[in-house]
């Protein structure tokens, strides 16, 4: 039989082997830039949410692939972050169906204070200028008020997967003290079986994030803001991360300006509002949640 006269060149499908699925406002970013600069492993750099799951399903399985290396040996752990995941069950079914082993990180936050963060964000989008103030963002928000609902998400989950195929975060913990970020450190280490003594150090503590301001332009930051998704949608957003990266849209559309800030009034009544869900967390996670006040 002749031999052709090339070999086709096949790829071996490469998935993550983690994903990080929560929580919005729950110190993801600070998770990504950890990973990001650990040796060992690798997650996507220029988009840090890959939204296959909830938003680009559509497009294949091998749309989702290429984000990943084809050579996975200079790897330990492969994965993605993306903390939309944790809220939708449409993400929650396709992961179950598509990685039956799959591996999660999800950060918890205390759940006033992801909400506000939340509703802080809304104005980096011109969104937030629609809500008189936090209470009335929390009563119209469709999201705003269920995302801090963590123990009927993880419910979900836990449903689907192993218990162990968890670590669970928190975001108060996180940096703020060495002892803590030693312990982060070697949770992340043991969890996805890489060398915590890698991670810097000196950019975990330094990495927290600038505080916002309103825009100096609503409008013409609102329209940046879509341009970036299309790029997104269009798979060029690496043209609105260099642009981010280099600092040119924080100077072009932040202002002085602070953002409102939470009251303690404001607090005392969403944390009433969420003490329900909250007494199932402790007894889901056994852990107490004391600190959340």
């Amino acid at each position: 039989m002749e031999k052709p006269a090339f070999w086709p060149i096949i790829r071996i499908m490469t998935l993550p082997n983690f994903i990080g699925i929560g929580v919005q406002k729950g110190g993801t970013s600070w998770l990504h830039r950890q990973l990001l600069n650990h040796p060992e492993v690798f997650v996507p750099e220029t988009r840090k949410e890959i939204h296959f799951f909830d938003w680009y399903f559509d497009r294949g399985i091998h749309w989702y692939e290429k984000w990943f290396p084809e050579d996975v040996n200079n790897y330990k752990a492969i994965g993605e972050i993306t903390p939309r995941y944790i809220y939708d069950e449409y993400s929650l079914n396709r992961i179950k169906n598509t990685i039956s082993d799959e591996r999660f990180i999800v950060i918890l936050r205390h759940p006033v204070k992801r909400a506000f963060s939340h509703y802080q964000m809304t104005f980096q989008s011109s969104e937030g200028f629609q809500y008189k103030n936090f209470n009335h963002f929390m009563e119209k928000h469709e999201h705003g008020f269920k995302r801090g609902l963590y123990a009927q998400q993880l419910k979900l989950w836990f449903d689907k997967f192993d218990k162990e195929n968890f670590l669970i975060l928190f975001s108060e913990e996180l940096s703020n003290t060495e002892e803590n970020l030693q312990t982060t450190f070697s949770k992340l280490g043991e969890f996805l079986n890489i060398n915590p003594k890698l991670f810097d150090r000196d950019l975990a503590q330094n990495c927290v994030g600038k505080a916002r301001t309103m825009p100096r332009f609503p409008l013409i930051f609102k329209f940046a803001q879509k341009m970036r998704q299309k790029l997104k949608d269009w798979d060029m957003d690496h043209i609105a991360y260099k642009l981010k990266k280099l600092g040119i849209t924080r100077e072009l559309f932040s202002s002085k300006k602070p953002l409102p800030e939470l009251t303690p009034e404001q607090n005392e009544r969403w944390l009433k509002a969420y003490e329900k869900d909250i007494k199932e967390l402790e007894i889901l996670l056994n852990r107490s949640f004391s600190n959340w006040t």
